[in-house]
């Protein structure tokens, strides 16, 4: 399956729990596609679901990457649902690096990712 990562970013984010149950619909879309004996590997998406806060203070509760095998034609509607919520919404590739610089003896780590064209 191709990777692609979804990248929600912004001060605020929707809650963890509800990120879960989007992801856990489309988890049993997969399973109910795999069951039928309707699924081809080359027609889903390796999704993955990562989050940055954009401000200085760390928010409460764990942010984890999640994954999900999306089928392609439902990407659109999948990717739709997170423009709807709170913060920003990115399709990425999946690989993304970590620039650094040095300012006063401090170094900072930054992330950089690379957008994807929606295919």
């Amino acid at each position: 399956m191709e990777k692609k990562l979804i990248l929600l970013y912004g001060n605020e984010l929707p809650p963890y729990k509800h990120i879960e149950k989007i992801v856990g619909k489309y988890w049993r879309y997969y399973e109910r596609d795999r069951n039928k004996g309707n699924y081809e590997e080359d027609q889903y998406y390796d999704v993955w679901v990562s989050f940055q806060f954009t401000d200085a203070v760390p928010k409460e509760g764990t942010y984890t990457t999640l994954s999900v095998p999306i089928k392609k034609e439902l990407l659109p509607k999948f990717l739709s649902i997170f423009e709807a919520l709170k913060g920003y919404v990115c399709l990425c590739e999946i690989h993304h690096s970590h620039p650094t610089t040095e300012i006063s003896g401090i170094t900072y780590e930054g992330y950089c990712y690379i957008c994807s064209d929606g295919k």
